[in-house]
């Protein structure tokens, strides 16, 4: 009656004359998670950043400490979001950006911000179907 996606669990069911016997793993959902039931608590500062500014825009330089790629960096400064690109794994990279090279803050949470709304909305979906259970 509740509606649920499909699951990759197993069962197991064994029958035996008028009865049976059954093992089967059932996921269970929650919604009283916090964001710090899935934090990976580090001593180190996973990225370290460095503005200064130029004649023409900004310098950057970012210095990714985590064992994973960055792979669509974005610089938020003023009224401007600017791509930055890719950050190796424990690698630095610096770049030249200016306001040109990059989008209005405003008008990118208007293009994209229903994104974010229907993000945070399939929360309210139990294994993510489309209907409230």
């Amino acid at each position: 009656m509740f509606g649920g996606s499909q699951s990759a669990g197993k069962a197991e069911v064994v029958q035996d004359g008028d009865s049976f016997k059954a093992e089967i793993f059932v996921p269970v959902w929650t919604s009283q998670l916090f964001v710090n039931d899935w934090a990976v608590v580090s001593p180190a500062v996973p990225l370290t950043a460095n503005v200064t500014g130029t004649a023409t825009g900004w310098r950057v330089r970012l210095e990714n400490h985590t064992d994973a790629k960055l792979t669509s960096a974005h610089l938020v400064i003023g009224e401007w979001i600017i791509p930055l690109g890719e950050i190796p794994a424990k690698d630095a990279r610096t770049f030249n950006v200016s306001a040109e090279g990059g989008k209005n803050l405003r008008q990118f949470v208007l293009d994209h911000g229903r994104q974010f709304h229907n993000a945070v909305q399939s929360r309210q979906y139990a294994f993510g179907s489309s209907r409230r259970g």
